[in-house]
């Protein structure tokens, strides 16, 4: 049997001011067109199908229309909720969803049925295991010793009393020891995660949450990561949709990656600000932006300017020679009750330059001062 692997769409994700439904829209295309191409038997969704539990109506149609093209092709779909989704509100019609092809992991209850399917060498079955914390396996199963998140895991596994005279296929979202995070994503149960061992009775298990694809351990135990980059972290990620073949039960499984192209890549710029603002040097992109101005000083408006080169700038900061202050620290601020607003600015921007203001950068402060509260 060929499976797809997908997890982590985030439907409906804002990425900053942008929002990513138009990008999600067009990479969906791909993906089942991909489906098509390679003849796909099923797919697996391994949670966080929208950004928040409450998704927008927007969010809900572009799902319902990725769910209903699988149908159209005759592929059903197994999917489960990450942290991100609200188990109760997509599980809501899964006995009518099931019916058509549409396969759905009610909230956890300690026990479920596998989904199975058939091919030339037997029953394959998929486990559906919605995202779990220890709260919710101890409610189903009081007397466990829960001490960590590997203890967590390897109860609710166990408690699928897996068949191994068959081969099986775990769909899961949670942290698993190994892994590699980046900032569009949290450290969920244990701060160590579980150990991969516990998914030793499949052939294959399906993991969501980590947005970068990447094996843990062995190639069989997978993070297929998310379709579309959501944070100026994954701007070196190469995105892709994972395809996994499941052949006879002494085989090995064979997994590869199908690349997928983004309506805008998203992409990190570093630079001097003449060299990204002239309109002959500068790069022109419709690209997700993130830049990093390499200026010993501070060009006003900076944002607003290089928008014009780059209309989808997403974020800009600075990265000086002398080195920046980290201005989230309380003592940053701890005398401002007794500082009038001049001596509090150029305190900060002491704190973040590492030298005072000059003459001009001083005149326009005040300028600025006296525009907003008046003569001091």
């Amino acid at each position: 049997m060929k499976f797809l692997h997908l997890a982590d769409l985030h439907i409906g994700k804002r990425v900053l001011a942008y929002s990513m439904l138009e990008d999600q829209r067009y990479i969906f295309q791909q993906i089942t067109d991909a489906a098509q191409k390679e003849e796909i038997d099923a797919v697996l969704i391994a949670g966080d199908i929208y950004d928040t539990s409450s998704p927008s109506e927007e969010a809900l149609r572009l799902f319902e229309n990725f769910l209903l093209r699988f149908d159209e092709l005759r592929i059903p779909v197994c999917l489960i909720p990450g942290n991100h989704d609200s188990d109760m509100r997509l599980a809501f019609g899964s006995d009518f969803m099931k019916r058509h092809g549409v396969h759905i992991a009610r909230p956890y209850s300690g026990h479920s049925d596998p989904v199975v399917f058939w091919d030339e060498w037997g029953e394959v079955h998929v486990h559906l295991l919605p995202f779990v914390r220890k709260r919710d396996v101890q409610r189903c199963f009081p007397d466990a010793v829960l001490n960590n998140e590997d203890d967590v895991l390897r109860t609710a596994v166990e408690a699928l009393h897996v068949d191994c005279s068959v081969r099986n296929i775990l769909v899961a979202h949670q942290f698993v020891h190994g892994g590699a995070i980046s900032d569009s994503e949290e450290r969920i149960g244990g701060l160590d995660g579980a150990d991969p061992g516990v998914f030793a009775l499949f052939e294959y298990t399906a993991l969501g949450h980590l947005h970068r694809p990447q094996h843990i351990g062995m190639p069989n135990i997978r993070y297929c990561g998310s379709p579309l980059k959501y944070s100026c972290s994954e701007v070196h990620h190469q995105k892709n949709v994972t395809i996994v073949e499941l052949r006879k039960k002494s085989n090995p499984v064979e997994v590869r990656e199908i690349v997928v192209t983004p309506r805008r890549d998203m992409r990190e710029i570093r630079g001097r600000f003449d060299e990204l603002w002239n309109p002959v040097e500068a790069e022109l992109s419709q690209d997700y932006i993130h830049i990093i101005l390499t200026d010993e000083r501070s060009e006003p408006d900076a944002f607003l300017k290089l928008r014009r080169n780059y209309p989808n700038l997403m974020s800009l900061r600075y990265e000086r020679q002398n080195g920046s202050a980290d201005l989230s620290g309380i003592d940053v601020l701890e005398n401002a009750e007794s500082m009038n607003p001049e001596d509090m600015i150029k305190e900060l921007f002491f704190k973040q330059n590492r030298r005072d203001m000059d003459e001009k950068q001083l005149s326009y402060l005040r300028s600025i001062i006296e525009e907003v509260w008046g003569t001091l």
